[in-house]
């Protein structure tokens, strides 16, 4: 099994977007570990940039950040028609 670093030196930073979102809504991936492994990468042998790092990051947690207040008022008041 590949390891992050390997993904990310692969895919970049479509792997990094991806483990912190999915991580963000609830699977069980290592997003703090591919965003380390993402800073080190940019910062040490300059393969990828280090700004873009830190704005995939933010899109990610801003999106993550709103979803989860929009589901989980839609379960409230999912709740309170079927209650």
């Amino acid at each position: 099994m590949p390891s992050i670093a390997h993904l990310i030196h692969a895919y970049g930073l479509l792997v990094v977007a991806g483990t912190i979102g999915l991580e963000g809504i609830g699977f069980p991936v290592p997003g703090e570990t591919a965003l380390i492994v993402a800073l080190v990468i940019s910062g040490t042998k300059h393969e990828l940039n280090i700004v873009a790092v830190i704005v995939t990051v933010a899109a990610i947690a801003a999106t993550v950040v709103h979803a989860v207040p929009v589901m989980t008022l839609t379960q409230w008041l999912r709740s309170k028609n079927h209650g």
